[in-house]
Protein backbone atom coordinates (compact mmCIF):
# COMPACT_ATOMS: atom_id res chain seq x y z
CA UNK A 1 0.00 0.00 0.00
CA UNK A 2 1.54 3.43 -0.96
CA UNK A 3 0.28 6.55 1.41
CA UNK A 4 0.51 9.39 -0.78
CA UNK A 5 -0.21 11.97 1.85
CA UNK A 6 1.37 12.19 5.34
CA UNK A 7 -0.80 10.53 8.45
CA UNK A 8 -0.52 11.97 12.18
CA UNK A 9 -1.64 8.78 14.74
CA UNK A 10 -2.22 9.46 18.13
CA UNK A 11 -3.79 7.34 21.06
CA UNK A 12 -3.94 7.73 25.12
CA UNK A 13 -6.20 6.37 27.73
CA UNK A 14 -6.81 7.69 30.90
CA UNK A 15 -7.87 6.76 34.05
CA UNK A 16 -11.69 7.97 34.94
CA UNK A 17 -11.18 7.92 38.72
CA UNK A 18 -8.13 11.24 38.05
CA UNK A 19 -11.05 13.22 37.11
CA UNK A 20 -13.44 12.10 39.84
CA UNK A 21 -10.90 14.22 41.77
CA UNK A 22 -10.42 17.59 39.41
CA UNK A 23 -13.78 17.01 38.22
CA UNK A 24 -15.13 20.52 40.89
CA UNK A 25 -11.50 21.90 40.70
CA UNK A 26 -12.00 25.53 38.34
CA UNK A 27 -8.94 25.98 37.95
CA UNK A 28 -7.56 23.03 36.79
CA UNK A 29 -10.70 22.95 34.36
CA UNK A 30 -10.33 26.04 33.27
CA UNK A 31 -6.77 25.96 32.54
CA UNK A 32 -7.37 22.26 30.19
CA UNK A 33 -11.23 22.47 28.71
CA UNK A 34 -13.11 25.23 26.74
CA UNK A 35 -16.46 26.67 28.65
CA UNK A 36 -18.19 24.34 26.09
CA UNK A 37 -16.67 21.58 27.13
CA UNK A 38 -16.81 21.99 30.81
CA UNK A 39 -20.76 22.67 30.67
CA UNK A 40 -20.74 19.55 27.64
CA UNK A 41 -19.52 17.08 30.52
CA UNK A 42 -21.26 18.69 33.90
CA UNK A 43 -24.54 18.56 32.09
CA UNK A 44 -24.19 14.82 31.24
CA UNK A 45 -24.40 11.45 33.54
CA UNK A 46 -20.72 10.37 34.73
CA UNK A 47 -19.51 13.81 34.24
CA UNK A 48 -15.21 12.12 35.22
CA UNK A 49 -16.25 9.69 32.64
CA UNK A 50 -16.60 12.64 29.89
CA UNK A 51 -13.49 14.55 31.26
CA UNK A 52 -11.57 11.99 31.05
CA UNK A 53 -12.45 10.91 27.17
CA UNK A 54 -12.40 14.92 26.46
CA UNK A 55 -8.66 14.54 28.23
CA UNK A 56 -7.43 11.77 26.04
CA UNK A 57 -8.81 13.01 22.82
CA UNK A 58 -6.86 16.30 23.51
CA UNK A 59 -3.63 14.38 24.26
CA UNK A 60 -4.40 11.81 21.13
CA UNK A 61 -4.99 14.81 18.50
CA UNK A 62 -1.18 16.11 20.15
CA UNK A 63 0.09 13.06 19.54
CA UNK A 64 -0.93 12.89 16.27
CA UNK A 65 0.41 16.21 15.20
CA UNK A 66 3.57 15.70 16.50
CA UNK A 67 4.34 13.87 13.13
CA UNK A 68 3.52 17.52 11.37
CA UNK A 69 6.17 18.66 13.94
CA UNK A 70 3.00 21.02 15.25
CA UNK A 71 3.24 21.66 18.80
CA UNK A 72 0.01 22.56 20.77
CA UNK A 73 -1.02 23.11 24.54
CA UNK A 74 -4.14 21.47 25.81
CA UNK A 75 -6.21 24.30 25.85
CA UNK A 76 -5.60 24.61 22.06
CA UNK A 77 -7.44 21.69 21.32
CA UNK A 78 -11.44 22.11 21.59
CA UNK A 79 -13.80 18.83 21.57
CA UNK A 80 -17.32 19.44 20.57
CA UNK A 81 -19.87 17.13 20.28
CA UNK A 82 -21.73 17.19 16.92
CA UNK A 83 -24.37 14.66 15.96
CA UNK A 84 -23.25 12.42 18.97
CA UNK A 85 -19.66 12.47 17.18
CA UNK A 86 -16.50 14.35 18.46
CA UNK A 87 -15.67 16.90 16.27
CA UNK A 88 -12.12 18.64 16.73
CA UNK A 89 -11.30 22.51 16.74
CA UNK A 90 -7.58 24.03 16.80
CA UNK A 91 -7.30 27.44 17.37
CA UNK A 92 -5.14 29.23 14.72
CA UNK A 93 -4.44 26.10 12.58
CA UNK A 94 -6.22 25.07 9.35
CA UNK A 95 -5.64 22.76 6.24
CA UNK A 96 -6.30 19.30 8.24
CA UNK A 97 -8.67 16.55 8.18
CA UNK A 98 -9.11 15.52 12.09
CA UNK A 99 -11.09 12.33 12.71
CA UNK A 100 -10.79 11.24 16.47
CA UNK A 101 -12.49 8.60 18.04
CA UNK A 102 -13.73 8.24 22.27
CA UNK A 103 -15.15 5.87 24.50
CA UNK A 104 -14.99 5.41 28.23
CA UNK A 105 -16.63 2.85 30.67
CA UNK A 106 -16.22 3.09 34.08
CA UNK A 107 -12.22 2.97 34.65
CA UNK A 108 -11.12 4.04 32.05
CA UNK A 109 -11.52 6.21 28.86
CA UNK A 110 -9.67 6.08 25.74
CA UNK A 111 -8.74 7.95 22.31
CA UNK A 112 -7.44 7.75 18.81
CA UNK A 113 -6.56 10.38 16.26
CA UNK A 114 -6.24 10.00 12.68
CA UNK A 115 -5.07 13.72 10.97
CA UNK A 116 -4.18 14.40 7.63
CA UNK A 117 -3.21 17.55 5.41
CA UNK A 118 -6.01 18.92 3.23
Amino acid sequence: MKIKNKIGIGADIVRVNRFEIVKNDKKFLNKVFSKKEIEYCRNKANAAERFAAKFAGKEAVMKAFSAFNKKMNLSDVEIINKNKSPKVIIKNLKGFNINLSLSHERDYAVAFALITKE
